[in-house]
């Protein structure tokens, strides 16, 4: 069946009905939101129920199966057929396009969706390099600790041994000739030496138990015994759940099987 032009529309159609018919072309339904074309597909669709019912019964008063509406019965029917079909082609159009705008909304909505997840990846990408390299940063950190410790009692233990080497070498050297005390004239005063601080007295008794050392054998330590704690903790609570489950069946079936006894019984006296 042929599309009913707009020119057709304006020979049949009242004004109110062909601004309805113009607003569903192409040109007019650009500007329409989704609110706009459900109001107008709600008109579009009570005019082509109206038109349609119309014609049916002017069809029927036509065969004399029904009373005539007015003075005379219906002699024929096409003007109302064409106008039920008009509005059913504008209904039609307005379907189309308020399907056509509602798909490109949930694509836009899964862009936006799309767009969402991949920035959530990447933060938590991201998130997951920055926990990566401050785990790398402490375990530098506890390296060069370390080494720093260990250069130190290296230096300590050099020290230490140096110190007897010195003393043995003051002792090798001998002493120089007294001078004469005519020649050298009148005794003078010497001065006292004031005894340096002795270097084996400022070593650590242990130079292996260095407070650094220490702190992280202790954390090493307390670490493994929570662990092991937690695992002997949850080793009893699933031992305890599964007998109170067991003991809890028993109980069941004992109430059960007594029930059902003494329902036998009353069953046997009736």
């Amino acid at each position: 069946m042929a599309v009913i032009s707009s020119r057709d529309a304006a020979k049949i159609c009242s004004a109110p009905e062909l601004s309805l018919v113009k607003n569903s072309f192409e040109r007019s339904l650009k500007a329409f939101t989704e609110k706009k074309l459900i109001t107008q597909i709600d008109r579009a669709r009570k005019l082509r129920d109206k038109f349609k019912g119309e014609a049916s019964r002017q069809k029927r008063e036509m065969r004399g199966k029904a009373d005539p509406r007015g003075t005379r019965a219906a002699t024929r029917n096409d003007r109302t057929l064409k106008k039920a079909q008009l509005f059913a082609e504008t209904l039609a159009r307005f379907e189309d396009k308020l399907m056509r705008l509602r798909a490109s909304a949930e694509n836009s909505g899964n862009a936006g969706k799309s767009a969402k997840a991949r920035t959530g990846t990447t933060s938590k990408s991201r998130d997951t390099a920055g926990r990566a390299s401050a785990r790398t940063a402490k375990t530098a950190m506890k390296i060069k600790k370390a080494e720093k410790v260990e250069k130190s009692e290296k230096t300590e233990k050099a020290t230490k041994a140096a110190a007897p080497t010195a003393k043995t070498s003051a002792k090798a050297t001998p002493a120089s000739p007294a001078p004469d005390k005519a020649a050298t004239g009148p005794k003078t005063a010497k001065p006292k030496r004031s005894g340096g601080p002795k270097m084996a007295s400022t070593v650590p008794g242990n130079p292996g138990s260095t407070p650094a050392a220490l702190a992280v054998l202790e954390e090493i330590t307390s670490r493994h015994s929570r662990r092991a704690a937690k695992h002997e903790q949850s080793k009893l609570g699933r031992e305890k759940n599964r007998f109170a489950g067991t003991q809890a069946k028993r109980v069941r079936g004992h109430v059960s099987a007594a029930t059902k006894r003494r329902q036998a019984r009353r069953d046997s006296k009736s």
